[in-house]
């Protein structure tokens, strides 16, 4: 709906303003006709992501076909594009600046020149427009005083006798009184009633012209009547602002079209008010019509700032997922850009409320990506750092404890995240090549293993057939559980067999161990925890072992930590549902849950107690 003081600035319009800009500059109505008043229209928030030259193109050629009032108008509007162009320009330039010199010596910015040329014609523009405020007061007081001079040579001519050329000297004065337009406004309504007065007090006194007065009257009708008609074609007129210009143009005219005949005029009067007044109501309307679509638009914009909001309040985790987000917001601009024109007491709000959202998005990946930036390079710092242990270890070539130490650089590499991209095939080629050369060097030891290889698999195989014996006794010695513990130790104490072979023997060893736990079932705890206790053993005898079990240590604590509190959650939940009308069956599966979590607890508290039990015993030893 039109707000109150919209609908008065439209009346101030149509009764007294529109008519003021015609008298100034009556070439403001005949651009309005033959554009059809597009260019009137501007919308400042379509020149947001547009350059300053881009800016320049658009503006520079039309302020010649503008008022200064309104080149100033879009001057001002868009500094605010000019200036953060200029504020992202200036910090670019500083970065670029800081990074290529490395002095202290500060290098002045300098400034482009279609910065310097906006400024220019905003000066220009602003002194353009004053000067021509100061031109339109001093000219609206000439025209007063003239307006003054024609009154008295009104009254002189009403003073004195008619002569031949009295009618013609008061028609040229009418037409010289026309001619002059722009007022102050405290004097137009004085002046016009002196003026009326002084004419109808003319063509009253001097009934000796009554013929001529009749005939200029009745043209005068013939005059206003076409006014009438003029006035009622605006139906058909689309555009609304040249519809109040138009009107605004006929009002002057009937008003300063002299008197018609006496019975016509009432008759005239209301005739031309009735269809000014039926245009204006019409017009009325569609200007209802077009606040309604905005204030639809605004509550369509409204949206678009509630998804921003949500895309920009958020904090992502991967660049990919900044960048799909990146796009999500371009499309909303995109919707936005498609969405008309809103409210104008509401446009800037909503837009300064969608704008903030883009310039949170932005700081927050920005950011990120700094702190993805400082992560790189304290990855390729880390990534260094193993290189020179891999390289250390391939000049060493200990090929009795240098693979694993090989593969666990090489475990911790996959653990480093990534490095910055200029650096990351170099860094990568540098590690695989410290790994190959160990590796390769590793292959020509080793050629002679295969020997050994060969008497492994004798060994193993000879185990496994010990295995299958157990597995095929029917009574459990006391010592069953020292034969199966040390045919375990014998055979993690054989070295290798070839990999073609290794799968194969080692899948029938776990189908034993398997078989003999299904078996003897009492013995499976105890060699468990006997199997545990030589794998934590193990750890802790190669490099960076305490580091490596402390590791196992710290990870299980928090997998129990993670179960108690399950359990805390699962058993508040228990007293929840205790109520519902389902509580049997859910209390079944709750009392399911729980057992199993339990039971987890206690399996993991007692892997917790055999790694202290192994690093106290280590640490008797040393």
């Amino acid at each position: 709906m039109k707000t109150k003081s919209e609908t008065q600035n439209s009346e101030a319009f149509l009764k007294a303003g529109g008519i003021q800009m015609i008298e100034k500059d009556p070439a403001i109505l005949k651009k309005a006709i033959e554009s059809n008043q597009e260019e009137f229209y501007f919308e400042p928030s379509s020149f947001q992501n547009k350059t300053t030259q881009e800016i320049m193109a658009y503006i520079k050629p039309l302020i010649p076909n503008l008022s200064y009032k309104e080149s100033l108008q879009r001057l001002n509007a868009l500094k605010t594009y000019v200036d953060k162009n200029l504020n992202e320009l200036k910090n670019k330039t500083t970065a670029i600046t800081s990074e290529e010199n490395s002095s202290d010596v500060m290098i002045p910015f300098q400034l482009p020149s279609e910065y310097s040329e906006f400024n220019a014609l905003i000066h220009q523009t602003q002194q353009q427009r004053e000067e021509e405020k100061q031109r339109i007061e001093k000219e609206k007081h000439n025209n007063y005083l003239k307006k003054q001079e024609i009154l008295e040579n009104l009254k002189k001519i009403i003073e004195n006798d008619e002569t031949d050329k009295t009618i013609r000297e008061v028609k040229d004065l009418q037409n010289e009184w026309k001619k002059i337009k722009i007022l102050p406004k405290d004097k137009v309504e004085v002046l016009w009633n002196q003026y009326h007065k002084l004419l109808d007090t003319f063509y009253d006194k001097h009934s000796i012209n009554i013929e001529l007065k009749e005939l200029d009257r009745q043209k005068n009708l013939n005059f206003k009547i076409d006014l009438c008609k003029k006035v009622l074609s605006l139906q058909e007129e689309p555009s609304l602002k040249k519809s109040f210009i138009l009107l605004t143009k006929y009002h002057d005219e009937f008003k300063n079209t002299g008197p018609v005949p006496k019975e016509y005029n009432e008759e005239i009067w209301q005739r031309f008010k009735t269809a000014s007044d039926e245009i204006y109501q019409q017009k009325k309307a569609k200007i209802s019509l077009i606040e309604e679509q905005k204030e639809q638009n605004l509550e369509k914009k409204k949206v678009l700032v509630d998804k921003a909001i949500l895309i920009a309040r958020q904090l992502y985790e991967k660049p990919s997922d900044w960048k799909e987000k990146h796009a999500e917001l371009n499309q909303l601009m995109s919707e936005w850009k498609n969405i008309g024109p809103t409210p104008r007491k509401d446009s800037n709000k909503v837009w300064m409320e969608f704008k903030s959202q883009y310039d949170e998005f932005y700081n927050n990946r920005n950011h990120f990506f700094d702190q993805l930036k400082k992560e790189k390079a304290s990855n390729l710092e880390r990534k260094l750092e193993i290189c020179k242990k891999a390289e250390k270890i391939a000049k060493t070539l200990d090929f009795k404890s240098g693979e694993k130490e090989l593969k666990l650089l090489q475990n911790e590499w996959r653990e480093v995240g990534p490095v910055p991209k200029k650096e990351a095939e170099a860094i990568w080629l540098r590690f695989r090549t410290s790994c190959d050369e160990y590796f390769n060097a590793r292959k020509e030891n080793f050629k002679d293993r295969r020997v050994e290889e060969k008497e492994n698999f004798i060994k193993k195989t000879s185990i496994l057939n010990k295995l299958e014996a157990i597995a095929t006794e029917n009574q459990q010695d006391d010592d069953l559980f020292d034969k199966l513990k040390s045919l375990q130790k014998e055979w993690a104490q054989i070295g290798h067999v070839s990999y073609k072979q290794k799968d194969t023997i080692n899948k029938k060893y776990k189908e034993l161990g398997t078989q003999l736990f299904e078996k003897f079932k009492k013995l499976e705890g105890k060699l468990k925890t006997s199997q545990k206790i030589e794998h934590y053993n193990n750890l802790l005898a190669m490099p960076n072992g305490e580091k490596q079990i402390s590791i196992e240590e710290f990870k299980i604590k928090r997998r129990i930590e993670g179960f108690k509190s399950e359990l805390d959650t699962l058993e508040n939940n228990i007293q929840f549902f205790a109520k519902s009308k389902n509580a049997d069956g859910i209390m079944k599966d709750f009392e399911k849950k729980i057992e199993k979590i339990q039971r987890q607890v206690e399996q993991h508290q007692k892997d917790l107690n055999v790694i202290r039990q192994v690093k106290r015993k280590e640490t008797q030893k040393s």
